[in-house]
């Protein structure tokens, strides 16, 4: 239950950094919309692997 819970914060803290990605004034909005998608993964494996040590 906690991993759940953990997961849905860290998408719930992503997911605004990718909401305010939609409204930047820069050509290269898209890269830094998969960059923002990078760092939710690598949180969320962290925070597995984390839990299963």
């Amino acid at each position: 239950m906690a991993k759940q819970l953990e997961q849905e914060e860290i998408y719930e803290r992503w997911g605004k950094e990718l909401e305010a990605a939609k409204n930047l004034p820069f050509a290269n909005a898209d890269k830094y919309r998969n960059l923002i998608l990078i760092l939710q993964t690598c949180e969320i494996l962290t925070a597995e692997i984390k839990e299963g040590s």
